[in-house]
């Protein structure tokens, strides 16, 4: 059977396959760019030629994005039948079996505005990619779930993080972008209020901590988060200005109606008028003669 490809949040595709011999549900993600190209991120299973047709029905993929490498999966085979590079982070890189890939610099721009968030903790090298338009979206790896072992929207267990000190960081850093929705490879996404639920969960749920070891925050570029706010502004303006351009055109379709009903009505009214003017005169002449006749006949009497 082929993969189901769902809209969950605007342009990115998931569908969900199971992985080996767990039977646990995995999400793998299809972010269409803003400039027309394709994003295909941790695709899991091995793909047949339907699963190829699913994806480029909806865009031809121009790369691959492995957001860890426990995530490395089938991702060689779908590489040979896409003909796409795949990119990795480089801290990632010495865990897969695959040779021949690019590597992702700390918090990299990837293509069509995507931005590969460095986010170790849960394995070494991992990354969130960040989603800029509506409110923004973070895709997920392994770091946050939201599924039943996590009791809903959690951390990664610490006994399964290869740092949970550094997850932590990780979170905590991704927590400070502008974002809406939260899409995980293993869970329900979240689709509002996300950034919201996730201060809650660092507020309630903190990450035990060894004794007098400080907890590392990585720094966040300020200027990478302006260009964020600047590029979601501009969104915001796009999309007030193609609203405000559709409802004048649906006001001055209306207008047009409501004038063409006018001028219909007018002439209406006009052609009644005539006719009721028209039948005056006519039952006046006809008054007339009728009067004229009786006056000849009293005459001619």
């Amino acid at each position: 059977m082929a993969i189901e490809l769902r809209e969950v949040f605007a342009k990115v595709h998931q569908w969900t396959s199971y992985q080996g011999s767990s039977g646990l549900p995995v999400a793998s993600h299809l972010v269409v760019t803003e400039d027309n190209g394709c994003t295909l991120i941790d695709p899991c299973g091995a793909p047949t030629r339907h699963d190829i047709d699913a994806v480029v029905r909806i865009g031809r993929p121009d790369v691959i994005v492995l957001t860890t490498a426990n995530h490395e999966r089938d991702v060689s085979t779908w590489r040979q039948k896409l003909g796409v590079p795949v990119m990795v982070h480089a801290d990632a890189a010495a865990r897969l079996r695959m040779r021949a890939f690019e590597h992702i610099k700390d918090d990299a721009a990837l293509p069509g505005r995507l931005r590969a968030i460095h986010a170790p903790g849960a394995t070494p090298g991992e990354i969130a990619v960040y989603v800029p338009w509506n409110g923004g979206a973070f895709i997920i790896g392994d770091g946050l779930q939201n599924t039943l072992e996590t009791h809903g929207l959690g951390l990664l267990a610490a006994e399964k993080c290869h740092d949970p000190i550094y997850l932590r960081a990780s979170i905590e850093k991704l927590h400070r972008w502008p974002f809406e929705a939260l899409l995980f490879s293993h869970g329900e996404p979240v689709l509002k209020g996300a950034r919201d639920r996730l201060g809650w969960v660092l507020e309630t749920a903190p990450l035990p901590r060894p004794k007098n070891l400080p907890l590392p925050v990585p720094k966040l570029d300020a200027r990478k988060l302006k260009l964020a706010a600047k590029e979601e502004a501009a969104e915001k303006e796009k999309a007030a200005k193609k609203k405000a351009a559709e409802k004048e055109k649906a006001a001055k379709k209306k207008a047009a109606v409501r004038e063409k009903a006018a001028k219909k009505k007018a002439a209406e009214k006009k052609k009644a008028a005539k006719k009721k003017a028209a039948m005056k005169k006519k039952a006046a002449k006809k008054k007339t003669a009728v009067k004229k006749k009786a006056a000849k006949k009293k005459t001619a009497v």
